[in-house]
């Protein structure tokens, strides 16, 4: 509970999951906390919170500005670089392998190598919502995913999309990186092995015709469990592959 705090805008866990990334939407500041609540570290974000936040494996932080531009950090939040953007950037997401990328409200897509700094893929595709996306590395860290109106896989090596599918809502690589696991509107999770392109494993949740789409998080526990998140639930799901193991 932070007296000082203006309103919500975006959290994430530093690498060891000993401290929380925040930034404060209402008064723009970056801040740490500890897991007591005790504020660590604040710096002023001045030119306002964008929406895209995250955090690398070696702490680097990477936050989009309002009016376009990206602000990098290191994990004691002294400046490391500030990188042009071509307008605000609302999603965000650091490889294994410390590649940062950005994807925009002009849905262009944006991968970044040398800490976050040099530009090396930049896609545009009409497939990407405006409003809702996000993305997620695969652990190989040359496969990136990319979710909204259309949720597309892009090798960043190459800098194409290999594959898309459909809308989803979320979305998350197993650990191993064998399969992708995504919420599909109303409320199916899908799991495929994505380098093949074919499902193995569907959940389905019996709704009434009336009731609207849940908001449901996806995290994987290992390799095979899938954890099903709502508001009020969660759900194990141990994954039986419809084909070969």
């Amino acid at each position: 509970d932070d007296p000082n705090w203006g309103g919500y805008g975006g959290l994430a866990w530093s690498p060891g999951g000993d401290a929380l990334i925040a930034v404060d939407d209402e008064r723009a500041d970056l801040r740490r906390y500890d897991l007591t609540g005790a504020q660590l570290a604040r710096r002023p974000h001045a030119r306002g919170f964008a929406g895209g936040l995250a955090v690398a494996r070696d702490g680097l932080v990477a936050v989009s500005t309002r009016g376009g531009g990206l602000t990098i950090v290191d994990p004691d939040f002294a400046d490391v670089a500030e990188v042009a953007t071509t307008s605000d950037v609302a999603s965000l997401a650091w490889s294994s392998d410390g590649q940062l990328a950005a994807l925009d409200e002009a849905r262009e897509l944006t991968v970044f190598a040398d800490r976050g700094t040099r530009p090396i893929v930049a896609l545009t595709t009409a497939a990407w919502s405006g409003q809702r996306h996000s993305l997620a590395w695969a652990p190989d860290g040359q496969h990136l995913a990319v979710g909204g109106d259309a949720l597309l896989l892009v090798d960043v090596v190459v800098g194409v999309v290999v594959c898309g599918y459909g809308c989803v809502f979320s979305f998350v690589f197993s650990p191993d990186g064998r399969w992708l696991a995504a919420h599909t509107p109303p409320q199916t999770v899908v799991v495929r092995d994505w380098r093949d392109d074919r499902p193995v494993a569907f959940w389905q949740r019996t709704i009434a015709p009336s009731a609207g789409t849940e908001p449901l998080l996806l995290a994987w526990r290992d390799d095979r469990t899938l954890l099903l998140i709502t508001e009020h639930s969660v759900t194990a799901w141990t994954i039986a592959p419809l084909g070969p193991a």
